[in-house]
């Protein structure tokens, strides 16, 4: 039997996070008789009949809706949404799941890893990685996967409304306002138009 198993982790560039769990979760079952041309015809007959089970994906954190519905199309995979758990609920229930996804509140340490003698992925639906026990994921063969380029566009914007803010003093003028005062004079800033924008790092 063959197993093939991949997880793709991508997201649309809308003002929303969206996560898509890509369909590359694949089970490939080869049933060809010459696979077994050794097989009593009792055993050839018993393997032949062994139902291909459906790969079940576990999303231990809140993830947009589209991503869910996307890993639940056509029935391709079994999608079981399950958050808040703590670590000694995810240990029970993870041994039949073969992926789970998260984001920063549940953590896969090695308890949890050595529990999921299915599991092949561990799919962060974020940035960093520092709530999964790589070391021990990759000692027991589970790919950890993340999408550093989820947030690309949250991050661009926010550096520019932190631009705009500086340059025309915004903090400043609502502090000075929630004080009961108006210094006008004092808030002028300075235009952004035709500066040169410096990137260090």
């Amino acid at each position: 039997m063959i197993e093939t198993i991949g997880l793709l982790i991508i997201s649309i560039p809308h003002s929303k996070w969206r996560f898509m769990i890509a369909r590359h979760f694949s089970i490939a079952f080869s049933r060809s008789q010459s696979r077994y041309v050794n097989a009593s015809p009792s055993l050839l007959k018993l393997l032949q009949s062994q139902p291909m089970s459906t790969p079940k994906i576990l999303i231990a954190d809140s993830i947009s809706q589209s991503g869910v519905d996307e890993l639940a199309r056509d029935g391709a995979f079994e999608v079981s949404t399950q958050t808040g758990l703590k670590e000694s609920e995810l240990i029970k229930i993870i041994p039949e799941f073969k992926a789970v996804v998260v984001r920063s509140q549940t953590k896969i340490t090695a308890g949890i890893l050595n529990a999921g003698t299915k599991l092949r992925v561990v799919g962060r639906a974020g940035v960093g990685i520092d709530n999964v026990d790589v070391g021990e994921a990759t000692r027991r063969g589970v790919i950890v996967m993340n999408a550093p380029g989820g947030n690309t566009i949250s991050t661009a914007e926010h550096t520019f409304s932190l631009l705009l803010c500086v340059a025309r003093k915004i903090p400043q003028a609502d502090a000075m306002l929630r004080s009961g005062k108006w210094d006008r004079k004092h808030l002028e800033g300075v235009e952004m138009f035709n500066k040169t924008l410096g990137i260090v790092g």
